[in-house]
């Protein structure tokens, strides 16, 4: 059992950096950098130089690449996570149940999103009139302990992935809407 899930890991990871060599991400360092210029959201700016950081999805895993251009570095690192391990750490750590319920906003139907799988689950077993469906819906969620801001979140983890900023409850206010962020102050406090 083991050495089939060994054989499974390396022939994922063959199959992505194949990938990441095959699209010139991996093929060389001027190929590296040419891509760490144009990929601006993946750019982690630091001191000396610029780096990137990729998150690839598998079927069972969840790589993060992390790409250094620079001549007598190590030029990239690959982490691998057990996609199902990693997801439930997030769910923790965010603090997020592991199924709610809401309504799909084009049709209205029922749906369960479970948390760190894309798409949703109908729930064709619901029925009855709007109001008999939205309580059903609502005992869920109390049962879930799902609240709105976590609803939401979940929401957008589920249409857009579960790594972006708005998969995350704190972006969500106690209604389920997103938070007004501050804008911060630039101005250097040695000009007041």
């Amino acid at each position: 059992m083991a050495e089939d899930t060994h054989k499974i890991f390396g022939t994922e990871l063959d199959h992505v950096v194949s990938a990441l060599r095959e699209n010139g991400l991996l093929k060389d360092r001027a190929t590296m950098a040419k891509h760490t210029a144009r990929w601006q959201e993946a750019r982690i700016p630091l001191s000396d130089c610029v780096q990137l950081a990729l998150c690839i999805e598998t079927q069972r895993r969840v790589f993060y690449l992390r790409c250094n251009p620079m001549r007598g570095e190590c030029n990239f690192y690959l982490y691998a996570y057990r996609k199902a391990a990693l997801m439930e750490v997030q769910r923790k750590a965010k603090n997020m149940p592991e199924f709610c319920n809401t309504r799909l906003r084009s049709t209205g139907e029922p749906i369960a999103i479970k948390y760190g799988v894309p798409g949703y689950i109908p729930l064709k077993r619901l029925a009855g009139s709007k109001a008999e469906i939205d309580k059903r819906i609502a005992e869920l969620n109390q049962y879930h302990g799902a609240d709105k801001a976590q609803i939401a979140a979940m929401e957008a983890g589920s249409l857009f992935g579960w790594h972006i900023p708005a998969a995350n409850p704190n972006m969500y206010d106690e209604n389920g809407l997103p938070r007004k962020r501050k804008k911060e102050n630039h101005r250097d406090e040695s000009i007041r």
